[in-house]
This record gives C-alpha cells, sequence and structure tokens, in this order.
C-alpha cells in the first residue's frame, strides 16, 4: 500500500514523554492530521512539543477509529491504552514493556507514580484482550493477556 502523509487523519498520543510526542511539529507540518490525547496530557504535550492545538480531549471509556481508551495513569497522569475489540489487540503505550518474549512493568524512575502505574496494570486484567502491544520491546501475539496476568501475579 503505497500512502502519503497527506493520508494521515488521526493521531492518537498514548501520553506526553518525548519518545511519543517530538515528532508531532513535523508531522503536522505535513498532514492535516487531528491529534488525540487524554485529557489530563493536553497541557503537557502543547509544552512539550509547541504545537498550538490538542484537537480531541479524551477520557476513559470513549471510543476513538475503532478503539476503546483505556485511562491507565501512572506513568504520566494521562497515560491511555487502546483496545481493537475486534481483533483483541491491546495498545500498552508505555504502561509495560517486554523483553525476550516477557513482560515487565516500565522501571519505576521513568514513572510519575509507579504504584498508581502498578494499580493500573492490574486494572489491565479485567480487560478481555490477547495481544499486548506496547511502545517499547515487541508484541506478545495470541498470548498477551496470560503474560500481563503472570506480570501481576509477581507482584503479590
Amino acid at each position: 500500500m503505497n500512502r502519503k502523509p497527506e493520508d494521515i487523519s488521526l493521531i492518537i498520543i498514548t501520553h506526553k514523554h518525548g519518545d511519543h510526542t517530538l515528532g508531532l511539529r513535523e508531522i503536522l507540518e505535513k498532514t492535516n492530521a487531528k491529534i488525540a490525547a487524554h485529557k489530563d496530557e493536553v497541557e503537557g504535550i502543547i509544552e512539550k512539543t509547541k504545537i498550538d492545538r490538542v484537537d480531541i480531549a479524551l477520557v476513559d471509556g470513549d471510543e476513538i477509529e475503532g478503539l476503546k481508551v483505556i485511562h491507565t495513569p501512572g506513568h504520566t497522569p494521562g497515560h491511555i491504552c487502546l483496545l481493537d475489540e475486534n481483533t483483541g489487540a491491546l495498545f500498552v503505550g508505555d504502561i509495560v514493556y517486554t523483553e525476550k518474549g516477557d513482560i515487565d512493568e516500565i522501571p519505576h524512575h521513568y514513572s510519575e507514580d509507579p504504584n498508581l502505574n502498578r494499580e493500573s496494570i492490574k486494572k489491565l486484567a479485567n480487560v478481555n484482550f490477547k495481544h499486548l502491544l506496547p511502545s517499547h520491546g515487541d508484541p506478545i501475539m495470541g498470548k498477551g493477556k496470560e503474560a500481563l496476568l503472570r506480570l501481576i501475579k509477581r507482584f503479590e
């Protein structure tokens, strides 16, 4: 499929950290894309990137482009995960990462509230998904929920 920058119509940001936002200005110069992020991240994204707007302020339970928004604060106040209920894919941003086929919580020094991040991880145990797709590390296909439950068990 041959896509051009102007084909991009929406960018959903999981959280305000620079490794997820600092290219926004350049992308917006080449596209007419709308930017969506959790309402608690909007100010931080604008401040960090110097863009002039976030078009869509999301909240827990919203649906956007077929994805359900799950508010998972802790890494940042407005961190979100996105669930594709049709495929069972859960895009988890930076709430967890994978390494060598296993899953772990993001190291505490990277999260604004590590204890709340851990509670958000536990919240995902109630979500129906099978594929876990982190921003850092490889996806866990077909066994993502099982991997997450093993991580939660290690918290005990």
